[in-house]
């Protein structure tokens, strides 16, 4: 009868699926490069209180939390990854490890409001922290340096420092790289007191 045939298929397809992920030798990506092509933001305070709503808000601080769209300049890829499911496959080194590809020259933040006593579209980074790991925050200077070296997915931004008047403040972020290139986004206004 057929039963063999019925019981061997099904077993070789799961022989095969075992021995490729015990035996699995991952290349890495042969082209360790990212760059990013657009960026957004999300404004959130303390508590992760939603603050661009148009209302006024009372937080102690406030996070812009910017994602980055990326593109890596090349990525392996794995020909026999249709055989295996992708939650038990190798991990292997990903595209874009070694940083940026046009490395950033730097990253400015601007308010369009007199922000504490700093005229409108002035820059504002001494004011803003990035948070990094658990609770340590690095200077903007140093995301830079991180990014340039690291992929980065996005980054989030915090300052504790009021603008002192009841204005509405739109928070935009410029990424300028070495090649000349501009990346900018907007937050929506931010009434904060």
């Amino acid at each position: 009868m057929n039963y063999k045939k019925i019981i061997i298929l099904p077993a070789f397809f799961l022989l095969t699926h075992i021995l490729y992920i015990g035996c699995c030798k991952c290349e890495d990506s042969n082209k360790a490069f990212y760059n990013i092509n657009s960026l957004t933001v999300q404004a959130r305070g303390s508590g992760n209180a939603i603050i661009d709503t148009g209302i006024a808000t009372n937080v102690d601080s406030v996070f812009l939390n910017y994602n980055f769209d990326f593109r890596c300049t090349a990525a392996h890829k794995d020909p026999f990854s249709f055989l295996v499911n992708s939650t038990y496959a190798c991990k292997c080194n990903e595209c874009g490890l070694s940083g940026l590809k046009t490395k950033l020259a730097s990253i400015e933040v601007t308010s369009d409001s007199v922000y504490n006593g700093i005229p409108p579209n002035t820059l504002l980074n001494s004011l803003f922290q990035v948070h990094y790991y658990g609770n340590n925050f690095i200077s903007l200077d140093s995301i830079i340096t991180l990014m340039n070296t690291s992929r980065v997915y996005g980054t989030r931004l915090m300052t504790t420092t009021k603008p002192g008047n009841s204005q509405g403040h739109k928070f935009k972020l410029k990424m300028v790289f070495t090649d000349g290139r501009e990346l900018t986004v907007s937050s929506k206004t931010i009434y904060w007191m």
